[in-house]
Order: C-alpha cells, then structure tokens, then sequence
C-alpha cells in the first residue's frame, strides 16, 4: 500500500506544470494518494462575506449568473481539507522546483521556504459562497498571511498584487467536491 502511495505521489509530480502555478492539476476528494489531513474550523481566522455580483463578480471567472448562499460549518470544514490537498500538490511540485534550480544555479541560496506555502493554519481566510445557474455551490476562498493587529480584511476583500505565497486563491466546488481554480500570487 506504501509503494503503491509513493508510485502515485511520484507520478503526480511528474506530470505537474511546473511553468506555471495556476495550471497544476486539481485536487479531487476523492483521490487516495494523500493522508487526509484533519481541520479543526475553530482554530481558523476567517470571515465569511455575502456574495454581492458588483463587488466580486471579477473573481468567479467561469459563472455569471451566482446567487446568495449561506455558508456551514461543514461545508467550511470540506473546503478546508480540499485546500489542504492542493496545498500539499503545490508544495509538492514546488520542492521538485526548488531542487531543479539548485542544482541549475548553485552559486545562488535558495531557500526552500520561498517555493512552498507553510503553515497553511497560520493564514487568514475570507470565504464567499454563491450557487452557479447548474445548482451547484461554489466557495472562493482568498488566503492571506495573518495580518496581526490589523481588522480591514474583515470588512472588505484583500487585494495584492504580488506576494508571493503568502497570497493564494482558489475556488472550490462545494457539490462536486473539487478545486476548480487555484493560484498564488507571483513575487515582483
């Protein structure tokens, strides 16, 4: 069973995109090749926000026609552990990166913190859910390092622009059980 998780693990990494982030392949619930991680809702900072189509209609790319949705704590913890397999993918194809470019660029110190996204717990969450015109539920999660001492990201969406990984997004389908965008921000 061991080899057999190692064998799929390895073959995922090898046919991730590793030229660009927002084209890695979708994590699916249903896949077997990663431990299920646990999520206790409780210990996340987050906010959930009411879809409003003239505020946030740029981030639902592939819907026009949302509607209002409520948000529990269920489906919370649902996303939760869909985001922590893309998580973990990224991370994945990320070190295989990293190690392709110490080895390219020796004289260089690159730190494999800087391709990975640590701690995901340690990162603010702003949720919107909305239904599409199929019936389906839908969550776009914005995913930020904490800002401590700082309460603005709980009245509005935060926007950056670069960042690195310490900005990621993605949307999840709630119905179907799969990520269907994920993206982290570039580093300028």
């Amino acid at each position: 069973m061991k080899s057999q998780i190692i064998l799929i693990t390895l073959l995922g990494l090898l046919t991730c995109n590793s030229e660009a982030k927002k084209n890695l392949p979708i994590v699916e619930a249903k896949e077997k090749t990663i431990v299920e991680p646990s999520v206790n809702v409780d210990s996340l900072t987050y906010v959930v926000f009411t879809y409003d189509s003239s505020r946030y209609s740029i981030y639902w790319s592939f819907s026009k026609n949302l509607s209002l949705v409520g948000l529990s704590k269920e489906e919370i913890t649902l996303a939760e552990l869909l985001l922590l397999k893309q998580i973990d993918q990224y991370n994945q194809s990320q070190i295989k990166i990293f190690n392709e470019m110490k080895v390219k660029y020796p004289k260089y110190n690159f730190q494999k913190e800087i391709f990975i996204i640590e701690n995901p717990s340690n990162y603010a969450r702003q949720y919107i859910p909305a239904i599409n015109s199929d019936g389906q539920k839908l969550i776009y999660i914005n995913a930020f390092c904490t800002l401590q001492g700082h309460d603005y990201w709980k009245d509005g969406l935060v926007e950056v622009m670069d960042g690195g990984d310490c900005y990621f997004q993605l949307i999840i389908n709630l119905t179907t059980k799969e990520v269907v965008e994920f993206s982290v921000n570039g580093v300028a």
